[in-house]
């Protein structure tokens, strides 16, 4: 029954998967990220694809695709390149290419296990109210971690999303970046309804984020939901770098000098006002200052007052555009709400 429905979506043209890897200097993994995605077991009657956008690598990341793409000639596999700097404008790129509706965002450090794209597309097809889906990480670190990362290895895209196996999380307004299964349908509709990403994601070295965040309430507002599967299981490549206490703060740091994008449920309120946002991360960050330098904060709150500390930054530096960005928002928001009948009933097309 199964492989029936699959195969009448397929001859029409509605299913398919194009795995989407952003790049960025990722030579160091991206022959083991590719690798994984080479032996995924796929019914014979799905057509897949590889994207790879190259967002402007100077080590040998193109290299890398070239020699894949030469070892497997049976694979469609493309490389896209995109010279605006950042992964939301990639991953804009790479949906801009793809051919087939189910897109997977597979992050270049992600080893994905070989039954996910097999599983991603079973699950969408059985669930079309479901417009973006996540899975679980297992992080693979390679060198010794500080251990006071460990308590928040979350934040680096790792673990469950979701209280239960498979579970609803549209509450929480979004599934992490990585491994990151969604409908190209579900994109099309939240970009004429005017969605435009505020955050340019992970930037060369510069440590931003907030994309996903964005996405997922764009993507709710619509009307769709949003999931967790723990069948969706992956590894996430930690490089050595990253495995220390300074660079999670940067982390935090930029999520935080990112965080100009607005929330659904706050869009109409003062809570929106950009002197009340200003006004407000000015009072929690200031109040945290005794705390951090005369007592002994605990790492939990040195990381909030980074994050703090980064917004903070961020909207002062965007104080006077915020004004724009809400007002863009306001209309992103209505259109999308507006529009939320429109595609019921026709989520898998």
């Amino acid at each position: 029954m199964r492989d029936s429905l699959k195969s009448q979506h397929v001859e029409s043209g509605q299913i398919g998967i194009s795995v989407v890897i952003c790049c960025f200097n990722s030579g160091w993994v991206l022959k083991r990220t590719l690798e994984a995605i080479a032996v995924q077991k796929v019914d014979d009657c799905v057509p897949w694809e590889i994207i790879v956008v190259d967002n402007n690598s100077t080590d040998n990341t193109q290299s890398t695709i070239l020699d894949f793409k030469r070892s497997n000639p049976h694979l469609d596999a493309n490389i896209v390149i995109e010279k605006a700097q950042g992964l939301s404008h990639a991953r804009i790129a790479g949906y801009k290419q793809a051919k087939y509706n189910i897109i997977i965002y597979c992050d270049d450090d992600n080893i994905l296990a070989a039954d996910y794209l097999q599983i991603a597309i079973d699950f969408m097809l059985a669930n079309p109210h479901v417009g973006q889906c996540g899975g679980i990480g297992e992080p693979i670190f390679e060198g010794d971690p500080d251990p006071r990362i460990l308590p928040f290895i979350d934040i680096y895209a790792t673990g469950p999303q979701g209280s239960t196996g498979i579970c609803d999380i549209t509450d929480r307004g979004f599934a992490n970046g990585a491994g990151m299964v969604t409908r190209k349908s579900v994109l099309d509709h939240i970009f004429k309804c005017g969605f435009e990403y505020t955050s340019t994601g992970r930037s060369g070295k510069t440590l931003s984020g907030g994309e996903d965040v964005e996405l997922g309430y764009a993507i709710k507002v619509a009307g769709y939901s949003i999931y967790y599967n723990e069948n969706l299981k992956y590894q996430h490549v930690l490089a050595k770098h990253r495995l220390n206490w300074e660079y999670l703060k940067k982390m935090v740091y930029g999520s935080g000098n990112s965080n100009v994008f607005f929330h659904p449920d706050t869009i109409y309120t003062i809570q929106s006002h950009p002197l009340y946002i200003l006004l407000h991360y000015y009072f929690r960050t200031i109040k945290r200052i005794p705390r951090i330098f005369l007592g002994s904060p605990t790492p939990a709150e040195q990381l909030k007052f980074s994050y703090f500390c980064g917004t903070l930054r961020g909207i002062n530096r965007e104080f006077w555009n915020v004004f724009n960005l809400r007002k863009k928002a306001r209309i992103m928001y209505k259109s999308l709400n507006d529009s939320r009948d429109d595609h019921k009933g026709s989520l898998v097309s």
